[in-house]
């Protein structure tokens, strides 16, 4: 059986969370000890063997960042699992870099609780072999990473990639791990940002095969960051409620006919005011911007083979097909024509 330390200076916490039934159905794991801050946990890890501690980030005295870092340097316990809000995800990130196992966000979820003593029973067993998966909660993670932009998402699934390459012994095998995270990744980031369905090609970025086993990592390493290119490549900078609300605007409606007039009438402001700001904050025309999520979504369309040019420059309510055409090529340099030759499937 393995020994838990449970660390939150919220008494009323520490009840609910050995009250989940997880705790009375799993007789692998059991709550043996508590502390309500990092000092007194610090004092329960000298004196006895716990397998896993689970401990709140923000504490009274010594925080579960403090406590993290103590423990690791004194070889105090195996595993350290960080609680935290929403709104500490910074923190949690931090806590991985310092060597957390993982982290589980307030309110905690019972069945993600579960998943992650499943890993943990893994980790700790030190069987990881053929029992290794990549998880919902990896590709949750790394999704919010990569949306948030932040570059740590590449390091984060470097190691991902790093474990199914020690845990798996042959090449193909890793190929479809691999791929399986990044199918749940998709699907992550796609419950997130519906738009980015229509405007990316899911199948393709979404994908990784490469046949050199020695720089896999590397390489899976590289798609990351395609991914979050292509993910935030719509991502406006700006601090500015009324210009972020038009943007969604165009992302979510793009096979509709948004004009300037209109958002200025929806977000109650002057047309040329408006024309101004956004300019200003997005850094080209509304126009300009319409037409690049426009002709996104027609790349990601000509893509398939069964599709007639005529029918998308219809979908994206171009006057006509020859309009759509010419502002197909001043985007990207080819007319549909010739990209579906060059990308698309034949």
């Amino acid at each position: 059986m393995y020994s838990i330390l449970i660390v939150d200076d919220r008494e009323i916490f520490r009840r609910q969370f050995k009250r989940f039934s997880i705790f009375k159905n799993n007789s692998e794991f059991e709550i043996k000890y508590e502390a309500q801050n990092g000092e007194e946990a610090l004092e329960i890890l000298q004196n006895n063997d716990v397998d896993l501690t689970i401990t709140d980030i923000r504490m009274p005295i010594m925080d579960g960042l403090q406590l993290l870092e103590e423990i690791k340097s004194r070889n105090l316990c195996r595993c350290v699992v960080l609680l935290s809000e929403y709104a500490d995800f910074s923190y949690a990130r931090q806590g991985i870099v310092l060597g957390a196992f993982d982290y589980i966000v307030k309110p905690i979820d019972e069945e993600k609780l579960s998943e992650l003593l499943d890993r943990t029973k893994i980790f700790l067993s030190g069987n990881a072999g053929d029992s290794f998966t990549v998880s919902r909660a990896q590709a949750e993670k790394a999704a919010q990473l990569i949306m948030s932009n932040d570059n740590y998402a590449e390091k984060m699934c470097g190691d991902i990639a790093d474990s199914i390459i020690k845990a798996r012994d042959n090449r193909l095998a890793v190929i479809d791990t691999l791929n399986s995270f990044l199918n749940m990744l998709r699907e992550e980031i796609f419950l997130k940002r519906e738009y980015l369905a229509s405007l990316i090609n899911g199948d393709e970025v979404f994908s990784f095969d490469y046949a050199e086993e020695d720089d896999i990592c590397g390489k899976f390493t590289e798609r990351i960051r395609v991914i979050s290119k292509e993910v935030n490549k719509f991502n406006v900078n700006t601090k500015n409620e009324i210009v972020r609300s038009v943007c969604n605007c165009i992302l979510n409606n793009v096979g509709k006919n948004i004009s300037l007039q209109r958002m200025s009438e929806l977000h109650f402001v002057n047309k040329a005011y408006l024309s101004h700001l956004f300019s200003q904050e997005v850094g080209m025309s509304f126009v300009d911007y319409v037409n690049k999520v426009k002709i996104e979504y027609a790349k990601c369309r000509l893509a398939a083979a069964d599709v007639k040019i005529y029918e998308i420059a219809s979908e994206l309510e171009y006057s006509n097909t020859e309009y759509f055409s010419k502002v197909f090529k001043q985007y990207t340099g080819y007319t549909p024509s010739a990209y579906r030759q060059e990308f698309g499937k034949v």
